[in-house]
């Protein structure tokens, strides 16, 4: 069963009505594709403006397959995952707070914070990383992880304390 809705980010009168998205009453009678399609086009209705921080399709079709399944059980994913990294990608490059983020994006800056969190927590970004830089490496005829590390002596600090280590006299 289909049921029908309007975005909720229409709000102009002077605008024509904005296209409907199709919320699909049974999520587990859809395939996984078939979710994917529905998110990639609530994204598109929702996004109005685009930012210079957005991703475009070439990098998005290198980050998605190192990004976390849906899950077998529970809720469908109501958000899609290239509004997240949008979204995150706009907090880094504008340096502005969470609750900064563009209502355009269609993400509460509640849900990219807690799925920054959990991707930090998770891996998930160190994985994405890793494999991007694999790919530079890759890609200028390097071994694909690094054999060496250049530390700076003025940025790493040491333990051990100089002069006297001992406690200063109280004053009277």
């Amino acid at each position: 069963m289909v049921t029908w809705r309007r975005d909720k980010g229409f709000r102009d009168p002077n605008k024509p009505p904005s296209p409907c998205v199709a919320i699909f009453a049974d999520p587990m009678s859809l395939s996984t594709d078939m979710t994917a399609f529905v998110l990639a086009k609530r994204y598109a209705v929702r996004m109005e403006t685009t930012y210079p921080s957005d991703l475009t399709d070439a990098q998005w079709a290198l980050l998605e397959p190192h990004l976390p399944p849906p899950c077998e059980i529970g809720r469908t994913r109501e958000v899609a995952y290239r509004a997240v990294l949008n979204a995150l990608f706009y907090v880094l490059k504008e340096g502005c707070q969470w609750r900064a983020i563009p209502k355009d994006y269609g993400v509460h800056w509640r849900t990219a914070y807690g799925l920054f969190r959990q991707w930090n927590a998770d891996g998930t970004l160190e994985r994405l990383h890793a494999a991007l830089r694999a790919g530079v490496r890759k890609k200028v005829g390097k071994a694909p992880t690094p054999s060496a590390c250049i530390v700076d002596s003025q940025a790493v600090k040491t333990t051990a304390k100089g002069g006297h280590a001992g406690m200063t006299a109280a004053r009277r």
